[in-house]
């Protein structure tokens, strides 16, 4: 069960980039508490919080699927704690998971409302990897007769750029389709830069698609404005205890077949899925809380993240 349910979580973040990651962790805990039976709601808790703790493990930098357990399991702890019955158990998980699936939905909307305020008539916007917060600006913006002209990298090497690039041009958005490597040759072009975020830290920083912080850099050089859309259960609260966020590598495969360098020593592959871009790089958030520079956004989400969850209760 368990294995079937990550299988289909990572499935559906192919599709949709960091926020439908979070929403398919709360439906995969939904559905496993929906099959669990015959124990007691001290087993119930400590089979879903094993669970919940594997679904972190396979997307780390996913803020989002950490957010979504926490947000689940934490009211289900005090329940125990209190003596609640398995039955009660079960429907606050299934209560949770609805809830946060719809504030999320609803963080989305509202960013792309405040999103698409800030783009201009005529503006050309680079954008990076696929985020499904930033498709859903950008459609806002097509709704409100703005016209503008989109570029996309194709980030390799999953090239989840050109997943973007198909779904704008069912928007019919103007696309120009480019390599990675040609950011320098296009950013001249450029009027803004907007990207999404798998996760947002503690100062400020964000990690995202590998290949962002290159951008981030040519927009400064260049003095464009470089935009991150997140929603507030972006936030890594793993980041307010000061560890480490671990940058998972794709497989080598990836880049290359690896039969063709099998018998040598010298040869190593380095691929790295995620980055981190400074804060002093990024000139506003976009956030379901409105429009907001670093420092300011990271205030709010922390009142956020202490609102929803105890102290200590993540793992």
């Amino acid at each position: 069960m368990a294995r079937r349910l990550s299988e289909i979580i990572r499935e559906l973040g192919k599709k949709g980039g960091a926020s439908v990651y979070g929403q398919a962790a709360a439906k995969a805990l939904e559905l496993m508490a929906k099959e669990l039976e015959d124990i007691d709601s001290n087993e119930f808790l400590r089979r879903l919080e094993t669970y919940g703790s594997e679904l972190i493990e396979s997307q780390p930098c996913m803020a989002s699927m950490i957010n979504a357990v926490e947000y689940i399991l934490n009211p289900v702890r005090q329940l125990v704690s209190r003596g609640g019955e398995l039955s009660a158990c079960k429907r606050l998980v299934l209560e949770r998971a609805s809830e946060y699936i719809k504030n999320s939905e609803n963080a989305v909307k509202k960013i792309a409302r405040f999103g698409a305020n800030l783009i201009r008539d005529g503006d050309t916007i680079l954008t990076h990897s696929y985020s499904s917060t930033v498709l859903q600006i950008l459609r806002s913006v097509k709704r409100s007769g703005k016209h503008v002209e989109i570029i996309v990298t194709e980030s390799r090497p999953k090239l989840e750029g050109r997943e973007l690039a198909s779904e704008l041009l069912k928007e019919k958005i103007p696309i120009t389709l480019i390599i990675d490597a040609a950011i320098c040759t296009v950013i001249d072009k450029v009027d803004k830069v907007l990207v999404g975020a798998d996760s947002v830290l503690a100062d400020g920083s964000i990690i995202n698609k590998v290949g962002t912080f290159p951008i981030a850099l040519a927009a400064r050089l260049n003095s464009i404005p470089f935009i991150v859309a997140a929603e507030s259960s972006k936030f890594n609260p793993f980041s307010l205890e000061g560890k480490s966020m671990e940058i998972k590598m794709g497989e080598p495969e990836e880049l290359i077949d690896r039969e063709m360098f099998k018998n040598s020593n010298l040869f190593k592959i380095w691929n790295p899925i995620f980055e981190v871009v400074p804060s002093d790089y990024i000139t506003l958030f976009v956030t379901d809380l409105g429009v907001l520079p670093p420092q300011a956004a990271i205030v709010e989400f922390k009142s956020i993240i202490h609102g929803n969850f105890r102290q200590g209760s993540f793992r």
